[in-house]
């Protein structure tokens, strides 16, 4: 039997300005299962392993690494913190893809290392924001395990319900190999769009997609699947893409 769990994302509640305790305790009274921390250089691990022990919430970490970034501290880290999995928006896009292998598998080593489950991440501006890599790489590390963050594909191809099965089945190829999902919907053009906004076929294709995810992660025996939502101010990426512009 598989367990299914929810969790918050930290980083989105720290948009809003929350200190950590408060943003602990309003997603512990939420009644969510865990969160998801940001694991970086600033990251106080004993600290985060205390604050979520005593809310009793799982602990998951996340975080972002550079081409140029070692690793293992992010691990060292997360592994110090008690977090249950490390998953890792990865940059090198523009890399070949020998470069691209070795690196996986150096995080996979490292996840091995330090008894952390390693997830790689889907997100746009990294090296799986294209599906046909991804699923090349899914082929030559067989036992990759990722995470689905599949707003950054519907978003990159504005992408509309019904969706076309030439879009669809290889997106499903990638659900089959994730360990967990990043439970974000969209109308096709942002990453994360308010779910009142999103009409319901639309909403429909998201569910689909994560619940392949689930029981293709159920067929195989995988003890727990996290789904980790983000809790973004409403103004999200409206005001980011503004401001961007006004400084060009």
């Amino acid at each position: 039997m598989t367990d299914l769990f929810l969790h918050c994302s930290l980083g989105s509640l720290g948009e809003l300005g929350e200190s950590l305790d408060q943003q602990l305790d309003a997603v512990a009274s939420a009644r969510f299962d865990g969160v998801e921390s940001w694991i970086g250089p600033d990251t106080n691990p004993e600290q985060l392993a205390l604050a979520t022990k005593q809310r009793n919430l799982r602990l998951g970490g996340a975080g972002h690494l550079p081409v140029e970034a070692e690793p293992e501290p992010l691990f060292a880290a997360a592994a110090k913190a008690g977090a249950l999995y490390l998953e890792l928006q990865v940059d090198g896009y523009w890399q070949p893809d020998p470069w691209i292998l070795r690196r996986t598998t150096d995080l996979m080593t490292l996840g091995q290392k330090y008894h952390l489950p390693f997830f790689l991440e889907t997100h746009r501006g990294r090296y799986t924001q294209d599906m046909r890599r991804t699923l090349w790489l899914l082929e030559q590390l067989p036992a990759l395990q990722l995470c689905g963050d599949f707003s950054h594909y519907a978003s990159s191809c504005e992408l509309v319900a019904p969706w076309p099965p030439a879009w669809k089945n290889p997106l499903y190829q990638i659900a089959r190999r994730c360990s967990m999902i990043h439970a974000r919907m969209n109308s096709g053009q942002r990453v994360q769009d308010p779910l009142p906004t999103i009409k319901p076929a639309q909403q429909k294709e998201f569910l689909d997609a994560w619940a392949e995810a689930f029981h293709a992660a159920a067929a195989n025996h995988q003890k727990s699947f996290t789904a980790t939502t983000e809790l973004l101010p409403p103004d999200y990426q409206i005001v980011a893409d503004s401001e961007r512009i006004g400084n060009l």
